[in-house]
């Protein structure tokens, strides 16, 4: 349904407030990490062209506590696998239970979904404890099975709506030609799911990248630092310096922001074509 001219330009009209509100610390903090800490303070909201630097920046990029090669590698290593993971085991999971007729399919369907009502926080200590049971605590391969199995139950809610709204036809054309349930699910099913994948990578993507209270537990002291942790051990709980705050916010921010200009309309898409679909 379109809206008239009259209601899309009252509605962007009422919008436009809130959208400024939300840039407010987006501005600040981009504007901060060029700016000496006599001006953040005196004047937050001002734009000193004769005295921004890139001090901030390069201090940031060079302090040893924050690790910018190492922390970024992990992170980078810790989201791509968290997400591959989620959508291997969520996506072949969410297309046995999207074909199921059981009941028994429908029930273990409430229940998996019924984890993205769990915060993660409740989870995290119990899990802690299983894996220094199992000698693996501190290690990304820890790290990266939690996040995984945080991120199926929202794989599963995405692909069960899709997978539905696909023919059967499809999966029979398929069995007629020999294929089996795993070479359908690859070859035929999940080529189609491509808007829902990207959402699904994006969204949960972003969620592994900016965590921070997980492998700040998980991880511990011994098992590296990601951005997010390295952030806070790069700030010190007496840091006055707020010109190397916004610009370690910058470094850490950037690059997540590029991504997703990159891909907002593959992100967009995919939601877009799931509350459709779903």
């Amino acid at each position: 349904m379109k809206l008239r001219p009259a209601a899309a330009i009252g509605r962007h009209v009422a919008l436009f407030p809130f959208l400024l509100i939300s840039l407010v610390p987006v501005y600040i903090m981009f504007i901060s990490a060029f700016k000496t800490n006599a001006d953040i303070q005196s004047a937050p909201l001002s734009i000193p062209a004769d005295r921004l630097t890139l001090d901030n920046v390069i201090s940031a990029i060079t302090n040893p506590q924050l690790d910018i090669v190492g922390s970024f590698g992990r992170t980078i290593i810790i989201t791509i696998g968290s997400v591959g993971l989620a959508l291997l085991a969520g996506g072949m999971i969410s297309y046995v239970l999207a074909r199921s007729v059981r009941r028994s399919a429908v029930l273990l369907y409430v229940v998996l979904i019924a984890g993205i009502l769990i915060p993660s926080q409740v989870l995290l200590i119990p899990v802690t404890r299983v894996f220094q049971f199992l000698g693996i605590d501190g290690t990304l391969f820890a790290l990266i099975a939690y996040l995984a199995a945080l991120h199926i139950p929202y794989v599963i809610f995405i692909y069960v709506g899709f997978i539905r709204s696909i023919p059967r036809e499809l999966d029979e054309a398929a069995t007629v030609d020999g294929a089996g349930a795993f070479t359908t699910y690859w070859r035929i099913i999940f080529p189609v799911l491509k808007p829902a994948t990207a959402a699904i990578a994006i969204f949960t993507g972003l969620s592994s990248f900016n965590n921070f209270l997980d492998p700040l537990i998980i991880l511990g002291p011994s098992g590296g630092k990601t951005v997010t942790t390295g952030i806070y051990s790069s700030v010190g709980q007496f840091n006055s310096d707020y010109g190397s705050v916004f610009g370690s916010l910058l470094v850490a921010v950037l690059p997540v922001m590029i991504a997703y200009f990159i891909m907002q309309r593959q992100f967009i898409d995919g939601l877009t074509e799931g509350s459709v679909k779903g």
